[in-house]
């Protein structure tokens, strides 16, 4: 298997996703209608939205620098992925705090953040191996 691949197209996967919703958050902000229909508007939650929202677009960027990384440092890109699994155990800390999952699609993108990150490690690491390997 050509791990280097994989972990490339996964990255730019992560990368794309995060730089879109992220730069979609940021700009909309609480507004978003996938926020305003289920709380009311608050001031600090826009703000602190926005804010993580630009981090979030910035993890995207970093996802997609670190494809030109695979097989070479492997640090940048467990790191990305770690932050994308602190992101996954906040959603998983908020189900447990408020009872469970408030939708399905946000069920499938935290589970998303939990196995992404552990392939995305993974293949990083066998993509080094291979590279070693073949010197």
């Amino acid at each position: 298997m050509k791990y280097n691949y994989v972990c490339k197209i996964l990255l730019m996967i992560f990368g794309i996703i995060a730089i879109i919703t992220g730069a979609m958050s940021m700009f909309a902000g609480a507004s978003d209608p996938t926020y305003s229909l289920t709380t009311p508007f608050n001031q600090i939650l826009d703000m602190n939205l926005r804010f993580l929202s630009a981090i979030w677009l910035g993890v995207g960027l970093g996802c997609l620098f670190a494809v030109k990384q695979v097989g070479k440092d492997n640090f940048t890109i467990i790191l990305l992925s770690l932050l994308i699994l602190a992101g996954g155990l906040g959603r998983a800390d908020n189900f447990a705090r408020f009872g469970g999952v408030p939708n399905i699609p946000y069920l499938f993108i935290t589970i998303s953040e939990f196995v992404g990150p552990a392939l995305i490690i993974w293949t990083a690491i066998n993509a080094k191996k291979q590279k070693l390997a073949s010197s």
